[in-house]
């Protein structure tokens, strides 16, 4: 099951990739006119994201390493989130569903986890390079180690 798991992660990333670099997903939108927004789905929004929201509570996601309106913004993830509630039981049982954010916080710095039983966001990142994170050395493909936001047993 992981290596059909990895090996379709690393399809996610190798098909985000070539549509990003080759200009065919943009932030103003491709060629399925697809919009990416860095405004969605949270409050406020993150600097370093952009959003494509794909329906029925699914989206995809780039992140970078710094605010994308700054020069030299270099993609970190892709990645792909799930709406569900900050529970044990609503966390995906997809592998690499690590971490939950919330829609509305106080800052970007604070939506990661909540309060037990909020709904938001479930997300995975995939590393499109080998890259040094605060919680380690990060290979491409699933980073099971993301800002891990431990999901609450909730009856």
């Amino acid at each position: 099951m992981r290596t059909k798991h990895l090996f379709l992660s690393s399809f996610l990333v190798f098909a985000l990739a070539v549509m990003v670099f080759s200009g065919t997903v943009g932030a103003q939108g491709s060629i399925t006119d697809w919009q990416w927004s860095d405004e969605w789905p949270v409050s406020p929004p993150l600097p370093d994201h952009l959003w494509l929201d794909i329906g029925g509570g699914r989206a995809l996601f780039l992140h970078y390493d710094r605010p994308i309106n700054e020069d030299g913004a270099e993609l970190l993830y892709v990645g792909d989130a799930i709406r569900g509630r900050f529970t044990a039981k609503s966390q995906p049982e997809i592998p690499g569903f690590v971490h939950f954010h919330q829609f509305k916080a106080e800052s970007p710095e604070g939506g990661h986890g909540g309060d037990p039983g909020a709904e938001d966001y479930w997300l995975r990142h995939i590393a499109v390079r080998k890259m040094e994170m605060p919680w380690g050395e990060v290979e491409p493909g699933v980073d099971f180690n993301f800002m891990v936001t431990p999901a609450p047993e909730v009856e």
